[in-house]
């Protein structure tokens, strides 16, 4: 198993869109109360390198990493849960129109993003799991995204963490075959964007692949996370598999035994 990390540093910002009185009174109800709320995106292994920010809402980029694939994104705007006109914004997976037929592109990507909140901190996390076409290899991610009161927020080195299970099934009963182990940001940065690639067939083959994971993000008094699912992944037989694994669906993903708290340490 290799694994890949992207820190992403910029300056913080405060404020918002909202009135103080607005803030203050939504923080009440609010703080240390964690929300979480959960949309479906595509999965991607690696951010433009240029902020989201500076870019209209619903610009594309296309985005080529030597040996991982070619993937695209969009510039996307989100209303914080809770936070009347205040949004955030950051680059969403897009699926590629037309990917070049000789790349080494993701041919299965799929996501989760959830927005977790604690008083003014918003952490929009995706769980992502991928499989690329040329080389087969499953790859999982946990992206933890920093922000405070709607604005992109550095955190000092240790302030984010990310954790990653992937997961199998041949439609029966799913079965966790990886674990990453907690990472953390070394440095300060407003985003932890691990890539955990597990290789070709790391569970068996002609299985559904899915990760289960945890991105949080430190308030300077406790833990802003969430775990949660991503959506499932194919990988195809390539030597001898029961035919009925070929046309079956994943089962729904299991409620207990799963691992649920907060990273082992903090800053």
């Amino acid at each position: 198993m290799t694994s890949t990390f992207r820190f992403v540093g910029s300056r913080a910002r405060g404020g918002g869109i909202m009135g103080s009185r607005q803030v203050k009174a939504i923080v009440a109800g609010l703080l240390l109360v964690l929300s979480i709320f959960v949309f479906e995106s595509k999965a991607h292994a690696e951010y433009p390198p240029e902020e989201a920010l500076n870019f209209p809402v619903g610009w594309k980029y296309r985005w080529n990493t030597a040996g991982s694939g070619t993937e695209c994104f969009i510039n996307r705007e989100v209303e914080i849960p809770g936070f009347p006109g205040q949004f955030v914004r950051f680059w969403d997976p897009y699926p590629c129109d037309q990917p070049p037929p000789d790349a080494d592109y993701t041919s299965q990507a799929t996501g989760n993003t959830a927005f977790a909140i604690t008083g003014n901190f918003q952490n929009v996390h995706t769980t992502r799991t991928e499989m690329f076409a040329q080389t087969l290899d499953i790859a999982s991610g946990s992206d933890v995204r920093s922000f405070y009161n709607g604005s992109t927020f550095d955190v000092a080195g240790g302030s984010l963490a990310a954790y990653a299970e992937l997961w199998a099934t041949d439609g029966s009963y799913w079965f966790q075959c990886e674990t990453s182990g907690w990472q953390y940001n070394s440095s300060t940065a407003h985003v932890l964007a691990p890539t955990w690639h597990w290789g070709a067939h790391p569970c068996g083959e002609g299985l559904w692949y899915a990760t289960y994971a945890n991105g949080s993000q430190w308030t300077g008094s406790s833990w802003n996370g969430v775990w949660h699912w991503s959506s499932t992944v194919y990988a195809p037989c390539v030597s001898i598999c029961p035919f009925s694994t070929a046309h079956s669906s994943p089962p729904p993903f299991p409620t207990r035994g799963l691992k649920h708290g907060n990273p082992p340490k903090h800053p």
